[in-house]
């Protein structure tokens, strides 16, 4: 355990804490390195999974879009079928905003 402080101490992510430390007992704080390499860290998990997040959004986003365009069409061919597949549109379109804000989210997570 002690090698292992005296590696943290020597690549600086650990530093002695004087005031609290005393003649054979040691205190240590972490130092702003230490920090870096945490929310490096944790930045380079989040984009793996947001990566793989996003792309499976995308593909929900596609399949909405293009269920909606077959809504369409098929309006486009008989307009009194509007009434019935109005609500199937507001909710695909709905889930779409609802998608994209959530792609939003995460890009703002990844850049803080």
């Amino acid at each position: 355990m002690y090698s292992g402080l005296r590696v943290l101490m020597q690549l600086q992510y650990l530093e002695v804490n004087p005031s609290i430390s005393k003649k054979n007992i040691f205190s240590y704080t972490e130092t702003p390195r230490m920090n870096e390499l945490r929310n490096r860290t944790k930045k380079q998990k989040l984009e793996e999974i947001f990566s793989k997040k996003k792309i499976e959004f995308l593909d929900q986003i596609k399949d909405k879009e293009n269920n909606i365009e077959f809504l369409q069409s098929l309006l486009s061919d008989d307009k009194t079928l509007e009434k019935y597949f109005i609500n199937h549109k507001e909710t695909m379109e709905n889930d779409i905003k609802n998608i994209k804000s959530n792609i939003k989210l995460m890009d703002e997570i990844l850049s803080k």
